[in-house]
């Protein structure tokens, strides 16, 4: 029995599609702050540009304290844990 070339690809070629078309970015050069650690872009005059509007998030941590062991006639051990969100800002 002789199969088909359709029936040995993944599952998943079948359900992609070429990318849209894009435009050229508008930045001529980017740089990597020494001092922040992000890009840096810049127009062919080199001057900086904005990033535009994007989300960015700021973790914050909520500590917790659970109560571990102990016999009752005394404060007990407790173990402290620390919980990380990210809000948006």
């Amino acid at each position: 029995m002789k199969r088909n070339p359709q029936d040995l690809r993944p599952w998943g070629l079948g359900r992609m599609a070429p990318y849209p078309p894009s435009e050229p970015l508008p930045y001529a050069h980017a740089e990597l702050d020494p001092h922040t650690q992000t890009g840096r872009y810049f127009d062919a005059s080199g001057r900086p540009l904005e990033a535009g509007k994007h989300g960015t998030n700021v973790s914050q941590q909520t500590q917790s304290q659970t109560p571990v062991g102990g016999d009752g006639s005394g404060p007990g051990a407790t173990r402290t844990d620390t919980t990380t969100d990210y809000v948006q800002d």
